[in-house]
C-alpha cells in the first residue's frame, strides 16, 4: 500500500511538475512576443518622427533657397539702378568734361607752340631745333541746297457753254408724182389742182424721210487745269562747318 501509495505521489508531483514548466514557459513566450511588439511600434514611430522631421529640413532648405534668390534679384535690381544713375550723371557731365578737355587742348597746344617759338637752340647747330608752327586756319563751308515753295492752283480753260442738239426721227410722208412736192396735208387737193390746170396727172406716193422733231439742251460745264505756282523759288546758302589748317588740325 505504501509503495502504491508513494507511486500515485510520484505521479501527481511529476504531473504538477509538467503543468508548472509548461506555465512558465508560456509566460516566457507571452512575454517575448510583447516585447517584440512594443519594438516595433518603437520602430515605426521612430521612422515616422525621422519622416516628420526629413519633411521639416526639406522645406526650410526650400524656404532658405527661394530667400537667397529674392535676395539675389533685389541685388540686381539696385545694381541696374546704380548703373542707370551713373549713366545719367555721366551723360549730364559729359558736355562739360568735352569742352574742357577741348579747352585744355587748346591752351597746351598754344602753350606748346608758344614755347616752340620763346626757346632758342643751345648750340650753334640751328638746323637741330624743331621750326615752330602758327596755325592757319581757313573756315571750312558746305553749299545747303533749298528747293522751291510753292501751291497748285485752278486754271480755266474753257468756259461753261451750251449746245443745242436737234431731234430726228423717221416719219411717212406723201409726195406728189407730178411736181414731187410733199402733199402731205392734202394730197387729194394737190392732185386736183394738177387736173384742173392741166399740169399733170392725178397721183402721188408715200416716202420715209428723216424729220426733226424736236431740240436737246446740253449744257457743257467750265473746264480746268492744274498749275503749280512757284512761292519763292530754289536757293542755295553757304554754312561754315568749322576750321582747318594745313597740318591737318580742326577746330
Amino acid at each position: 500500500m505504501k509503495k502504491k501509495h508513494l507511486i500515485s505521489a510520484a505521479i501527481v508531483l511529476l504531473f504538477l511538475m509538467i503543468i508548472t514548466g509548461s506555465t512558465i514557459f508560456f509566460q516566457k513566450e507571452r512575454m517575448t512576443a510583447k516585447a517584440e511588439s512594443t519594438k516595433t511600434e518603437s520602430t515605426s514611430g521612430n521612422r515616422k518622427s525621422q519622416n516628420v522631421a526629413h519633411k521639416t529640413d526639406q522645406q526650410e532648405e526650400k524656404k532658405a533657397e527661394e530667400k537667397k534668390e529674392e535676395e539675389k534679384a533685389t541685388l540686381k535690381n539696385e545694381k541696374k539702378q546704380s548703373i542707370s544713375e551713373k549713366s545719367d550723371v555721366t551723360n549730364q557731365n559729359k558736355p562739360i568734361t568735352e569742352t574742357k578737355s577741348k579747352s585744355e587742348k587748346t591752351e597746351k597746344v598754344n602753350a606748346s607752340s608758344n614755347q616752340n617759338t620763346s626757346e632758342k637752340p643751345s648750340s650753334g647747330n640751328s638746323s637741330s631745333a624743331k621750326p615752330s608752327h602758327n596755325h592757319n586756319w581757313i573756315a571750312q563751308k558746305t553749299t545747303v541746297q533749298h528747293p522751291e515753295t510753292g501751291h497748285n492752283e485752278q486754271v480755266l480753260v474753257k468756259e461753261a457753254w451750251t449746245e443745242y442738239k436737234p431731234i430726228y426721227e423717221t416719219v411717212a410722208i406723201e409726195v406728189c408724182d407730178n411736181c414731187g412736192a410733199d402733199c402731205t396735208s392734202d394730197p387729194v387737193g394737190h392732185n386736183k389742182e394738177h387736173m384742173l390746170n392741166g399740169t399733170g396727172k392725178y397721183g402721188w406716193h408715200t416716202e420715209y424721210v428723216q424729220k426733226q422733231t424736236g431740240t436737246e439742251t446740253i449744257i457743257h460745264p467750265a473746264e480746268y487745269t492744274t498749275k503749280w505756282v512757284v512761292d519763292s523759288p530754289a536757293w542755295s546758302e553757304e554754312v561754315g562747318t568749322g576750321y582747318k589748317c594745313e597740318c591737318g588740325a580742326k577746330k
